[in-house]
């Protein structure tokens, strides 16, 4: 009876930690969207700021025709960029993605993109001890066809990411706004399109200590289901 008694406990212990933990691991995994103005260039300008040789067109390109563009080296480095409300956090880890392209006439541009704070500026990616928030001179593809259709992938690689993971206390840049910024790197022309940007919680260490917990009580469980049971034999 004793055993008895002391294995349901031991399963009731475990099942607890273990619900709770799936709860608290959801809850730390969960991805927020942040809100971007006109991230598909849909609606041309509004809401990015541009600088020296950039803008915006329709042709045949990815993603409802529209894009940004930004000039690289070859015509003086463009950018395009906008400053967010949303700010950042201590405990967070943020992640832009981009699609990045080429006119069908280009070859070898390069594309560089960040994310920034707005007490820094464009120019100045997010970095701290966990890393920069920085991807340098990503190779477009080169360009395809003028008779594809609207929509065609073909002109672009899809989904490039960069993260910022702020630390998880007294980041550097907390309080400050977001700001994303697509820059034209070496070659002759970038194109852009579908710009996202995420913020995900980091799990916290109790998080952990729960995990832990529910596996000792699985073991547990474990160990005393393989004890002898002493009223046979």
């Amino acid at each position: 009876m004793h055993r008895l008694f002391l294995l349901l406990l031991t399963l009731l212990i475990s099942f607890s930690f273990s619900i709770t933990t799936l709860i608290s691991v959801a809850s730390a995994t969960t991805i927020t969207p942040i809100t971007i103005a006109n991230p598909g260039f849909e609606s041309g300008s509004a809401g990015w700021s541009s600088v020296s040789n950039s803008g915006f067109l329709q042709s045949h390109y990815w993603s409802g025709g529209w894009n940004g563009y930004t000039n690289g080296s070859e015509a003086g480095n463009g950018a395009l960029y906008q400053t967010l409300g949303d700010t950042i956090q201590s405990g967070y880890t943020y992640t832009l993605t981009v699609d990045i392209g080429q006119h069908y006439q280009f070859e070898d541009s390069q594309a560089t993109f960040r994310i920034f704070g707005s007490d820094s500026g464009y120019l100045t990616p997010l970095s701290n001890a966990n890393g920069t928030a920085e991807v340098v001179d990503y190779a477009a593809p080169n360009g395809g066809y003028p008779s594809e259709p609207v929509g065609s992938q073909a002109n672009y690689v899809l989904d490039v990411s960069v993260s910022y993971t702020a630390l998880a206390t007294n980041d550097p840049f907390e309080g400050q706004n977001l700001g994303i910024a697509l820059v034209g790197g070496t070659g002759v022309q970038v194109t852009w399109d579908n710009v996202r940007l995420e913020s995900t919680p980091i799990p916290e260490p109790s998080t952990a200590l729960l995990l832990g917990l529910g596996l000792i009580g699985l073991a547990s469980r474990r160990r005393l289901g393989e004890l002898p049971n002493p009223g046979h034999g």
